[in-house]
This record gives structure tokens, sequence and C-alpha cells, in this order.
């Protein structure tokens, strides 16, 4: 008999970009271990993008909310646009906390109407995790919390929060630091469960999926492709850059150059198997912890990986531990034309190093490591 699970995500499908994969894929695949999640959730916001095909679950009860993006909506704004992350407005406080009274009310009644034995609250935002706290202390189901990203302020509220919880889910072994001081903290990534088999390509193609950030731009990149190019180092016809994905920054006029706007999931497969180099962008000022969700997708494909990032950075730290690729400093430019140039050749020569999929973080076997902690908690 299915175990049934409120999972809390104010994140969700029919909402799209990459802050809602993780999420997905554990309501995908929970249900081979024994668990239905039961989704609670806004009604939909203004937004960057919006993608039906990633909304699977069939019990999703979308609430109402007065968070900004919600009141956005409302107020005839559907959706937001490039250009900056977010508006000015909404930078200064967490604007999903609106949502915290429609969320306990009705996740309340859901608990007590569809028998729920366990609590799982994913972040960001920490809105999600506070509200879990406070539907746990009501009910007394146990909560499992989940962060995507580390909760580093530190005050009575997160105290509370990670007291309350029965189990910390982190993404990565380094948020261990920011949950020092207790010892209920399990690693689980984010799982891929997109492969492809090895592209048969006759031009160097390489592939950028994702928002084109302002804190990391792939300016330096271009430029090293413009160099080679007018040292006659590489043909400008046999290489094309594919970016797909919202732009925060504008990207330079280039014949190689392609860009492409937000896209559903079910169709960037198209682009991963008409690619053969994979792109990583990190920002010189962006936290030592960074790891973007393409980096996971990565380690379900056969494209080797340039990773654009400082040294010491995760994202990079994780591509050159498992053989993905090379990293390299945003700032240093022969370094970036250097792997440019290996890749280009190496294709062209047909010697090219396509590489095997990562399958620690396969989709499958990661969510099943996360139902295993799930057992623990309400069988205890």
């Amino acid at each position: 008999m299915m175990r049934r699970v409120l999972l809390i995500a104010y994140y969700h499908p029919p909402l799209g970009l990459s802050g809602v994969h993780r999420v997905v894929r554990f309501e995908k695949y929970l249900p081979e271990y024994g668990y239905e999640p039961v989704v609670l959730t806004p009604k939909p916001g203004a937004y960057y993008a919006y993608d039906g095909s990633l909304l699977i679950v069939k019990d999703v009860c979308f609430t109402e909310s007065l968070d900004l993006l919600r009141i956005l909506r409302l107020l005839g704004v559907t959706q937001l646009t490039g250009g900056k992350a977010r508006p000015k407005l909404l930078r200064w406080i967490e604007k999903e906390m609106g949502w915290i009274p429609f969320a306990i009310y009705k996740g309340y009644d859901m608990i007590k109407r569809k028998r729920i034995e366990l609590i799982f609250a994913t972040s960001p935002p920490v809105t999600d995790l506070i509200i879990g706290a406070i539907l746990k202390t009501l009910t007394g189901v146990p909560l499992v919390i989940d962060l995507r990203d580390p909760w580093v302020s530190n005050n009575w509220i997160k105290r509370w929060v990670y007291g309350v919880s029965d189990r910390i889910v982190v993404l990565d072994e380094t948020f261990r630091k920011y949950v020092n001081g207790y010892d209920k903290v399990e690693i689980i990534p984010t799982p891929y469960d997109m492969t492809i088999e090895v592209p048969k390509m006759e031009i160097f193609s390489i592939l950028y999926p994702g928002v084109i950030r302002k804190l990391a731009p792939p300016y330096t990149f271009i430029k090293g492709i413009d160099e080679l190019i007018d040292e006659g180092k590489i043909d400008s016809d046999k290489i094309e850059v594919n970016f797909v994905g919202h732009l925060e920054v504008p990207l330079p006029r280039r014949p190689y150059i392609k860009h492409y706007a937000y896209v559903p999931y079910h169709r960037i497969k198209g682009f991963y198997e008409n690619s053969v180099l994979l792109l990583l962008l990190v920002g010189k000022y962006e936290p030592h912890f960074m790891i973007t969700c393409k980096l996971f997708e990565y380690m379900g494909m056969p494209h080797p990986v340039i990773a654009i990032a400082p040294r010491g950075v995760r994202a990079r730290e994780l591509v050159e531990k498992y053989g993905m690729g090379e990293g390299v400093d945003p700032d240093d430019i022969d370094g970036i034309k250097r792997l440019i140039l290996k890749y280009y050749n190496a294709f062209y020569s047909d010697n090219y190093p396509w590489r095997g999929t990562i399958e620690g973080f396969q989709a499958a076997h990661v969510v099943g490591k996360l139902a295993s902690i799930f057992d623990k908690v309400v069988n205890r």
C-alpha cells in the first residue's frame, strides 16, 4: 500500500526553469519505492517560463496566495522577462512569504483528509520549510526538509525549523557547514533521468542550456572563439554555439552564435543530441558552494564539459572530480582558448573524448536513497 507524502513546493510546474526539476524527478520516481506524492503549491504567479509538460503528479492542490509574484499575476502580469533576475521591488524580502497562511490552512486539511504519513518541504524558498515546520508542529506528522541551496542566515527561525525537522536533506557535502550541530543531515544530489546516445555531428557544436546570467556572462568564452578565428586556428564555418534560455545580459551578434528562448523540457533533448561539447558558467563573484542544476543534467550525457568557473567553486570541483571535463578560471582567456581548441581539433581528427555517464546520480538510484530516508523517519 502506498504511503502518502505531502510535498510542499512553491516552485512547481506549470512553472518552468531549473528550480523545478529536482522536485519533479522526486515525484516521478518516489512511487516506485512506495510513496505517493501529494503536492501543495500556490497558483501560478508571474514568472519567467511555464512548462505544463513537467506537471506529472495527479494529486496537486493549487492554493491562493498573496506573495508578490501571485499579486503581479492577479494584476495582469503573466510573465516576467529577461534583463534582471527579478524586479528590484522583490529583492529585499522573501517574496514568497505571502503564501504561508494559505498553505497552512490547506495543508492541515490535506494531512487530515488524505491521511498523510510524511511531510517533505523543499527549498528554496525557505518559506516552504517554515510551512512544513508549522504543519509538523500542528499535526505531529514527521517532517523531512530539503535544501537545494544553503540557508546561510543564522536566526531563530532557522534554528527552530532545523530543530523541528526529523531529517535535513542537503544537495551537496559542502552544505554541511550551514547545518553544523545537527546529526540528522543526509546528502541527496539532484538526479538526472535523461540520457542520449553519442551524437553523430558534422560540425563542432557547443551547447549552453539555461538562463544566461548577469553574474556569469559568456563574454570571455566568446572572445576566446573570436581570437581563435582571427588567428586562423578555427574555421568560423565549422563551429556553432547554441544558447537555450532567457537572457539576463545580451549576447553579441556572431555568425556562429544562435540563441533560443526557453523551450519546454521535453524538447531540450534534441539540443543535446545535436551538440558535442557542453558549457558550464559560474561567475567569479558567486559563492564557493555554487552548483547549477544543469551540472546534474550533464552527468547523464556523454559530452565533455568546459567549466568556466573560479578554482574552488563546487561546480568546477565536481566536473573535475568525476572526469566530466576540465575547468578554467573566468578571466583566463588563454586557458579558455586552449580548451576550445583542444576539443575542436579532437573533433575534426576523429579522436573525440566522449565519456560515460555518472551512474551514482541516476534518478532511480538517488530517489531510492531518499525513499530509504523516508522509511527511517516514518517507521521509527
